[in-house]
């Protein structure tokens, strides 16, 4: 038990530098502000893999 409190301590950096800066938008705004950068950046994520879907579906031999 001991020798995995560095790794839940680095998973713990890495979680909070992947929402830095939802954190530090929530210190300089108000909430709703950052309820909708949320949303345009889930949006935002979502639409990166439409286009490798749609590769995928008129290319199936690059899947492979």
């Amino acid at each position: 038990m001991k020798e995995s409190v560095p790794f839940a301590f680095f998973s713990l950096l890495a979680l909070l530098r992947g929402r830095l800066d939802t954190l530090l938008l929530g210190f300089l705004t108000d909430y709703s502000a950052v309820g909708y950068y949320q949303l345009a950046f889930r949006v935002m994520f979502a639409s990166f893999f439409v286009p490798v879907v749609v590769g995928l579906m008129f290319f199936p031999q690059l899947s492979t």
